[in-house]
């Protein structure tokens, strides 16, 4: 089978990397897994996409990435990425057996391939990553002709798809139900060897692995690590990652003599490297208010690393309501101490979690697991075509 993803913004986590090789080797994010799984299960699957600095052609495990600068670098254009004509114009002559766009946030690039799919007679899928439904009349007409007129729509969760099937009178038969998924480089490892080659230490050692951004409040989990540590003066923190508030973590640790020289802010860490982070940890918190689906909850989870998340529909999926992790509500503080001080008065309890996260995240969050499942809904989508 001959795939195309399209993605309307990149998927490649750090957008300053001018290095195409880099930026797809070490900076690709689960975006670009997803394409690697599906060509590893003997499909020829290209990859299609634009970024502010990185453009050009390269293959990677077997996916062909084809990257474009858009003509207008403003972040938005009427609606998500700007349309990129020569991208557009590629994606179609390489005449692909079906199209999977991804991102129908970006409305008006959506509506674009839509057309041009029928058009051309060729299936196209459709996945929603989150963001807010459209505010704009022009916003929510592009994107409703468009999820009408796709053959499927793929949804991270049922609660996520109800919106847009009551928006749009959508029918149901066309919605997708398919999480995220964790790449392979995810597994148990010896926990002191992942600190000999990381350097951290820690009993225990608490670590974040998601971008500083205030959606994602990060400084309630210093702050209760403030506390924290008052109780366990040998706890220790670590982030990993980068965003705009990664500035403002830096001052406050200089600001608080108490826990300086017990947290560790590395910013951002090649991808590849950050599975032996997640090994070199007892316990992972994240605190978003918001989030389609995260990611590094499942890939802290197949490492054996506990989770401690914010009550969001997708860590209720990932920890089974709390019983494979330990959850709290977005901005309560008191309630993300009282977890972390749970799990670490509780040895056992740690260490039973730990055995159990791995190997619930092995059993249902494989991106193996999810590429058979996408794989499995393209012939599907192939399948009616030719019926109809």
């Amino acid at each position: 089978m001959k795939i195309a993803y399209v993605y309307g913004s990149t998927p490649l986590r750090h957008g300053d990397v001018e290095d195409m090789e880099k930026a797809v080797k070490e900076n690709r994010d689960w975006l670009g897994d997803t394409a690697n799984y599906v060509a590893s299960l003997g499909h020829d699957v290209s990859l299609f996409l634009m970024h502010k600095k990185v453009s050009g052609y390269m293959e990677y495990k077997g996916v062909k990435w084809h990257v474009y600068k858009p003509l207008i670098t403003h972040k938005k254009l009427i609606a998500g990425k700007e349309p990129c004509m020569k991208m557009f114009k590629d994606v179609f002559e390489s005449k692909p057996d079906i199209i999977h766009f991804q991102t129908i946030s970006y409305c008006i690039n959506y509506a674009l391939y839509v057309r041009k799919a029928r058009r051309s007679g060729i299936p196209i899928v459709a996945q929603y990553h989150g963001g807010r439904f459209p505010r704009h009349f022009w916003d929510r007409w592009a994107q409703g002709y468009a999820l009408r007129n796709s053959d499927a729509a793929i949804f991270l969760t049922k609660e996520s798809s109800d919106e847009y099937i009551q928006n749009y009178n959508l029918n149901p038969e066309k919605i997708q139900i398919i999480h995220c998924g964790f790449a392979e480089e995810f597994f148990p490892i010896d926990k002191s060897i992942a600190r000999n080659k990381t350097g951290l230490d820690g009993n225990p050692l608490i670590i974040w692995v998601a971008f500083l951004r205030k959606v994602k409040d990060p400084m309630i989990l210093l702050k209760a690590f403030s506390n924290i540590v008052k109780k366990y003066p040998e706890a220790r923190l670590c982030y990993i990652g980068s965003g705009e508030m990664e500035e403002t973590l830096k001052r406050a640790v200089e600001e608080d003599e108490s826990i300086q020289g017990k947290v560790t802010i590395k910013g951002f860490i090649p991808k590849d490297d950050i599975p032996l982070y997640l090994n070199s940890a007892d316990i992972y918190v994240l605190a978003s208010h918001v989030e389609p689906f995260a990611i590094s909850p499942m890939e802290a989870m197949a490492c054996g690393t506990v989770p401690i998340l914010t009550t969001m529909t997708s860590s209720k999926i990932v920890t089974d309501n709390g019983k494979y992790g330990l959850l709290f509500e977005p901005g309560d503080q008191k309630g993300l101490e009282e977890q972390i001080e749970k799990v670490i008065k509780d040895k056992p309890l740690l260490e039973r979690l730990s055995r159990e996260v791995a190997k619930r995240a092995e059993d249902h969050f494989s991106w193996k697991a999810m590429a058979g499942k996408l794989v499995n809904l393209y012939e599907k989508v192939l399948n009616d075509r030719k019926r109809n």
